[in-house]
């Protein structure tokens, strides 16, 4: 009852607010930055406003190519990089002053530490310059002597954070090796983070082919540079790249590792990021995106944009930084047009930042009460189903949250709420499984002691034969083909029987494993595409290895390729529809073995395939390998050649229709 009140409560004071938002603030149908959500399935829809446009400034300071800002609670400090100073605005009273001018060259980059000291780093001259907040200089950091940092090493300071105790992470242009650590004497300590480079399957070709001069040309790839970094409270550093999809924000642990996922949503042309009150991550594009996270990387809007060419409050050109205050105000810095523009949070976004502050805290109850409130007023997205699905399963609640994982398409979280709850029905079930194992022994036992001696044998008729030939082929795959080629066993109804057997489990297999282990469902997958994809390459290889066998000497006749290549798919058949049902028992560490077993199934089919044409075909072990690469080749030209036809009749049918359209416009 309590619990009632509370989100009914909730709900009320939520709907109260976004209606008071309403009159006072901006409309939606007036707001120039839309703010976006993504659903379960991929797609983005607009939802309510987060964040209205509030304003335009710093148009009296004539900042040129301004590259980075830092908020403090009293101030606004810019790098005015074309201009070669900083400048500092009073939050308050707009007030504002400069410094700097006779010691920078190209300011890019100002972090204002927790000491009240403003390091700034200038790629102009190479060189870290410390300021304190008048302005005033107090000293100059260049470039590391260490051996370690080594004689060779590019030094171009872009952007720098500093942590409470004074030591500073540097990015510098060109330092793939990472970001530079220096202490408050700076004297280089190393390299914090990385950036990887993926292996390709080219690359690992190279790696094994190619001589060493060859793979010093060809493998010489250098990991990308970070572009940007912000450290937050607790003295962890996120960092940005440009040009990494998949890692383009990384959250790093003391040791550099990355705490994001590699899956979590990101582009391309990020260019920074900052960490909001709620330990909520902002970053922007060049473009002028805005994209918000919560403090595990999942998204939770997107807004902004590009303007065409007039000024519009909210859009830009070309975006340099974000940052933002203590009440949630974002600040974005438009590079090309030195301005800045302010985006005020709605009361539906404090909604949200308060259920992840509660969550934050421990506070279930309150946090899942604010994300049902919000559920029920903006509609159901992944951002809300995540929450409650995160709120639900610190509540033990295992059963919704499952639910509420499932419709975000959360898999990690399914899979451990499935485990909570599977623990919990194994121990109601267990005892009743083994009881009926137990009893099927026993039963087994007294048939095969007192009854399957008494039953009458019956030879078993034609088909039956044939079927059994299934389990013969997986124990004794040599026996079944010679049999089928010279003893003619098997038949074209047994085989084609076989083939929508083998159909129904592949279509199965694609869209019916547990929500764990595929993302296929009934919804979101064609019938007639997967369909396609098995009918096809199952007919045009009997078609291409028939005539390739014609033109090599082949023992086989068609009946034997038709027959034989049914059989091949019987540890498809038998296995897979096990593993289908256990994918729906697995967790995600458990489905990597399922994982592995789908593996070693095509694989056996594979030999079976192999072992299949050497004996229809009278072939050596080299000559079918031979015979299988021509077949393969030969499938992917007719493939190629249908693909062309049916372009060229696309593009001839929508020729005559334009020729019968002008034709009845002369005619009219």
């Amino acid at each position: 009852m309590k619990n009632r009140v509370l989100r009914t409560l909730a709900a009320l004071c939520l709907l109260l607010s976004l209606g008071i938002a309403g009159v006072l603030c901006v409309s939606a149908e007036n707001a120039t930055a839309y703010t976006y959500v993504k659903l379960s399935n991929g797609d983005w829809s607009r939802t309510q406003d987060a964040y209205i446009p509030d304003s335009v400034t710093l148009h009296s300071l004539n900042l040129l190519n301004p590259e980075d800002l830092s908020i403090t609670s009293d101030r606004i400090y810019i790098a005015d990089t074309g201009n070669r100073r900083i400048v500092a605005v009073d939050r308050a009273t707009g007030e504002s002053f400069s410094f700097g001018e006779d010691n920078l060259n190209t300011p890019s980059g100002i972090c204002i530490s927790e000491n009240g000291k403003a390091y700034v780093a200038d790629r102009g001259s190479s060189t870290v310059e410390v300021f304190d907040l008048q302005g005033n200089h107090l000293q100059s950091y260049g470039r590391p002597d260490e051996p370690t940092f080594g004689t060779k090493t590019q030094y171009t300071p872009t952007k720098i954070a500093v942590d409470p105790e004074g030591l500073m992470y540097v990015v510098s242009t060109g330092a793939y090796d990472g970001i530079i650590q220096m202490n408050a004497e700076g004297s280089f300590l190393g390299y914090f983070g990385y950036n990887n480079n993926p292996t390709t399957l080219g690359d690992w070709l190279i790696d094994r082919f190619f001589t060493e001069a060859q793979k010093q040309n060809l493998l010489n790839k250098i990991p990308l540079s970070f572009r940007n970094l912000v450290m937050d409270g607790d003295n962890l550093l996120y960092t940005v790249t440009m040009a990494a999809e998949g890692n383009a924000l990384k959250k790093h642990d003391v040791a550099g590792n990355n705490l994001f996922s590699a899956e979590m949503y990101d582009e391309t042309n990020f260019v920074d990021l900052c960490i909001g009150p709620c330990r909520q991550v902002y970053a922007v594009t060049e473009t002028g995106l805005i994209y918000e996270y919560d403090s595990e990387g999942n998204l939770l809007f997107s807004l902004g944009g590009l303007t065409a060419s007039r000024e519009m409050v909210g859009l830009f050109t070309k975006v340099a930084a974000v940052d933002c205050d203590e009440e949630g105000n974002l600040y974005i810095l438009d590079q090309e047009r030195g301005l800045m523009h302010m985006f005020t949070p709605t009361a539906f976004a404090n909604s949200v930042h308060t259920a992840l502050e509660a969550y934050n805290a421990g506070r279930y109850e309150e946090s899942r009460s604010i994300w049902e409130s919000v559920r029920r007023i903006s509609g159901s997205c992944q951002m809300v189903e995540n929450g409650i699905g995160n709120c639900a399963f610190q509540q033990h609640d295992y059963d919704t949250a499952a639910e509420f994982y499932k419709l975000a398409e959360n898999r990690e979280g399914y899979s451990d709420a499935y485990w909570q709850i599977r623990n919990k029905q194994l121990s109601v079930i267990l005892p009743w499984v083994l009881g009926a194992l137990l009893l099927c022994f026993a039963l087994y036992i007294v048939y095969d002691k007192w009854i399957y001696d008494r039953i009458p044998y019956r030879k078993p008729g034609r088909y039956t034969q044939n079927l059994k030939l299934v389990f013969h082929a997986i124990r004794h795959p040599v026996d079944t083909f010679e049999s089928i080629r010279w003893e003619n066993k098997g038949d074209y109804f047994t085989a084609t029987v076989l083939y929508i057997a083998l159909y129904l489990v592949f279509v199965c297999n694609y869209v019916l494993r547990g929500f764990v282990v595929s993302a296929s469902n009934t919804e979101n997958t064609s019938l007639l595409f997967v369909s396609l994809i098995f009918l096809v390459p199952v007919a045009l290889f009997l078609g291409c290895n028939f005539l390739v066998g014609e033109i090599n000497d082949s023992k086989a006749r068609f009946r034997d390729l038709y027959i034989g290549l049914a059989y091949c798919g019987s540890p498809f058949l038998v296995i897979m529809p096990f593993v289908i049902v256990i994918s729906h028992a697995v967790t995600l560490n458990e489905s990597r073995i399922l994982s592995l077993l789908t593996i070693a199934v095509y694989v056996w089919c594979a030999i079976l395939l192999i072992i299949f044409l050497k004996e229809v075909h009278r072939y050596l072990l080299r000559t079918v390998f031979a015979n299988l690469g021509i077949t393969i080749f030969l499938m992917a030209v007719v493939i190629l050649a249908a693909s062309l036809l049916g372009m060229f009749a696309d593009q001839m049918v929508g020729f005559f229709v334009e020729v019968f359209k002008e034709v009845r416009l002369r005619v009219s």
